[in-house]
């Protein structure tokens, strides 16, 4: 079993059974694509893992994405997102709102960015990339887990 599953199973079953998603992505700095996730999704870092070790990973959380972990873990030396094979593509998230436009000042957008005020702003889809080139997609709606 791995220390990240065994700290899952060691937690109240009322938190275990809270989680829905569990999204775990490799990246090149955490320190970058934490205040990324933090600004886009208003994640905060709730726990910390190899701290100074290689691998070192964070564990992140969201009150307008409930039921959703975002582990960041650090990568060396490689890319980490494309086309290589077993790589992530796109993520796409459903979120009640869309966050401010300001909370990505250097989006790299898919297509055209929407415009502020604009009926796509509010509603989406927003389709980007992060620090690492991973594919990201906003939808709004219900973030009812079924």
């Amino acid at each position: 079993m791995a220390s990240d599953d065994a700290k899952l199973t060691a937690m109240p079953d009322a938190d275990r059974d809270a989680i829905v998603m569990t999204l775990c992505l490799d990246v090149t700095d955490l320190d970058v694509s934490s205040a990324f996730y933090a600004r886009l999704l208003g994640a905060s870092v709730v726990r910390s893992d190899r701290v100074g070790l290689i691998f070192e990973q964070r564990l992140m959380t969201s009150p307008r994405m409930p039921g959703t972990q975002i582990f960041l873990r650090q990568a060396f030396g490689k890319r980490v997102g494309g086309t290589q094979p077993g790589s992530l593509l796109r993520i796409a998230l459903r979120v009640r709102a869309m966050p401010p436009l300001e909370s990505l000042p250097s989006a790299k957008w898919i297509g055209t960015a929407p415009s502020a005020g604009s009926a796509e702003a509010a509603a989406g889809p927003w389709k980007f990339l992060d620090p690492d080139g991973y594919e990201i997609e906003l939808h709004t709606g219900d973030v009812s887990p079924l």
